[in-house]
């Protein structure tokens, strides 16, 4: 939930003339979005400004008033209103994808991490141990209708956020055609389009591919939102066990599938488990240290634009 710089994704050919288009823009969740949609009516859109608007009450950690804020402060919630049910939705649909190297309930470690400051400094070692140790998604205990928050444990959707909204959006635009960027996580409805990614050097694009209708697409990596002080990097992608940047040889990772929670979610698992992974009904292209782009076997249309970079095809297990 960071400021989102350039993004890492960028879309290159919107097919055909649109008529009837509707541009919805903002910034919400420390990031800007925009949803380009065609001949709908002015009910959804006012539907979806709404819900957009809503989001940063609910959703954004660095807000005191919001939900989440509210949540991990009191360390409980009973679901009273919409506001609840979305960010007890968002809780109930991320949990069980925790794990090892995703994990929501990273805040008592990620708020002490500042990857925005001009002057960056890392953690207070011992603090950081101390907090630590209210970090594992198994103090996050779900009934029906609450959400209870234990041994310290405190959450962020950082790593979700663009991913669900962007998963509900569409929801929201089914049967029409629509194009959905919430912070660079994008998905699209009704029509195939061509993406692609940035260089990791920022110089132009890396490659692109075709994004199917109703795929999403998000990339994870190590280049966007970090620091690099007395010459070592420190990105903003923590290790859940250490509270330290992942070690890993990636550079970046991006994933395409049907969900776009989904598709945030693996990109981070992947980029932090450092070893070629596919997993099941997802594509991925990995970008290493040594210039080296391995893609899965389900890309369409794949070009490589950077001719820094060599391709290598992954083969599925």
């Amino acid at each position: 939930m960071k400021r989102i710089f350039p993004i890492l994704l960028c879309f290159l050919l919107l097919t055909g003339c649109q008529q009837n288009k509707t541009e919805i823009q903002g910034f919400s969740m420390d990031s800007s979005y925009r949803i380009d949609a065609e001949g709908i009516s002015n009910e959804l859109e006012t539907d979806i400004r709404s819900y957009l608007n809503n989001i940063d009450s609910v959703l954004n950690v660095y807000r005191e008033d919001s939900r989440i804020s509210m949540l991990n402060e009191n360390k409980v919630l009973v679901v009273s209103d919409a506001k609840d049910e979305l960010l007890f939705d968002l809780i109930k649909r991320t949990l069980p994808y925790c794990n090892d190297t995703f994990d929501i309930s990273i805040r008592p470690v990620s708020k002490l991490w500042n990857f925005k400051s001009e002057n960056p400094a890392l953690p207070n070692q011992e603090e950081l141990a101390q907090n630590l140790a209210s970090v594992g998604y198994w103090n996050i205990k779900l009934s029906d209708d609450s959400v209870q928050l234990e041994n310290g444990a405190e959450i962020e959707g950082g790593a979700v956020v663009k991913g669900y909204v962007c998963d509900r959006v569409a929801e929201k635009l089914s049967g029409n055609t629509a194009l959905i960027d919430i912070g660079g996580t994008i998905k699209t409805v009704g029509k195939d389009i061509t993406a692609g990614v940035k260089s990791p050097d920022h110089n132009g694009l890396l490659c692109s591919f075709t994004l199917k209708d109703g795929k999403a697409v998000s990339t994870s990596g190590s280049y966007e939102r970090s620091f690099q002080l007395d010459g070592k990097l420190y990105h903003h992608i923590l290790n859940p066990k250490t509270g330290y940047p992942t070690t890993t040889d990636f550079v970046s990772v991006t994933v395409i599938c049907d969900s776009a929670l989904e598709a945030d979610i693996f990109s981070t698992t992947l980029f932090a488990e450092n070893s070629f992974r596919i997993p099941k009904s997802a594509e991925v292209i990995y970008v290493t240290n040594d210039h080296l782009v391995y893609i899965s076997p389900g890309i369409e249309n794949f070009k490589l634009l950077n001719g820094d970079y060599q391709t290598i095809n992954l083969t599925e297990e």
